[in-house]
């Protein structure tokens, strides 16, 4: 046993058994509020940051092995309940741990009312917030039926507000035209210069590197880092501005596309 200290404990999998391990470990730990060092809410959320500070480090799990595994295991079997929620911060990643299936209504109404983030406040505060917003209040957001699709999982998750356009660049600047000579008549005779031989040498400096490209190979798909989304007449929209450019996605499942800034005309 002390020859393994100070490596990684998880087991030698394929990528698919990988994934499939690193999200039950991930259920499991928002269930049960283990391993110690993770602050679980009573929701069963915590941010990405302290997951990987109490278990992913050690484990040799990356952040973006985390956020695959909980994006490619998202739902349950029947493609309707959610196993997991991804809410992106400012400076974290919130992920939520969904009650299991058939105790997703007790957990909700426990006391005879609903459960409420804001009347949960002395249990959360080791752990990140999750304040109903206006989604779930509109549509009841209990029961089986209430993710009947991933982009009303991710709109009921997203807590700050969303413009209706996406932001434009700068007109570009005004070049104002060339004066004209005030010179009247007929253009003066052009007067070319004496040729003078001149030595040319050589630089003595390697030419500087061009800068480099953005990554042109699309990013994963929403939700996730660099990831915003949008709303363009009552239809949800994904955009992403990072490390690897610029690009966009209609929701989940939906192919990742390079985005063209518009220009004014």
């Amino acid at each position: 046993m002390r020859g393994r200290q100070g490596r990684s404990r998880s087991p030698l999998l394929d990528q698919d058994n990988r994934t499939k391990w690193i999200s039950r470990t991930i259920a499991r730990f928002g269930r049960y509020n283990q391993p110690h060092g993770l602050r679980v809410c009573s929701q069963g959320s915590f941010s990405l940051t302290n997951l990987m500070e109490s278990w992913g480090h050690r484990e040799g799990v990356s952040r973006q092995e985390v956020l695959h595994a909980v994006r490619v295991h998202m739902f349950h079997e029947d493609g309707m309940q959610l196993r997991f929620e991804i809410k992106q911060k400012r400076d974290d990643t919130i992920i939520r741990v969904m009650p299991k299936r058939g105790l997703f209504a007790e957990h909700r109404s426990e006391g005879g009312r609903d459960w409420n983030w804001h009347s949960r406040e002395d249990d959360c505060r080791q752990g990140p917030e999750t304040p109903r917003n206006a989604v779930q209040d509109s549509t009841g957001g209990t029961g089986h039926g209430a993710a009947s699709s991933s982009t009303e999982a991710y709109a009921r998750a997203s807590m700050r507000p969303i413009p209706k356009k996406a932001p434009l660049p700068p007109p570009p600047s005004y070049k104002a035209p060339e004066p004209r000579s005030s010179q009247a008549g007929p253009n003066p005779a052009r007067v070319i210069p004496a040729r003078v031989p001149v030595k040319v040498e050589e630089p003595d400096f390697d030419p500087e590197p061009e800068t480099d490209e953005p990554d042109q190979k699309a990013p994963d798909p929403p939700p996730g880092e660099h990831w915003e989304e949008f709303e363009d007449d009552g239809k949800p929209w994904f955009y992403y501005s990072g490390p690897k450019g610029h690009w966009c996605c209609q929701g989940p499942g939906q192919p990742v596309l390079p985005y063209e800034m518009p220009t004014m005309e």
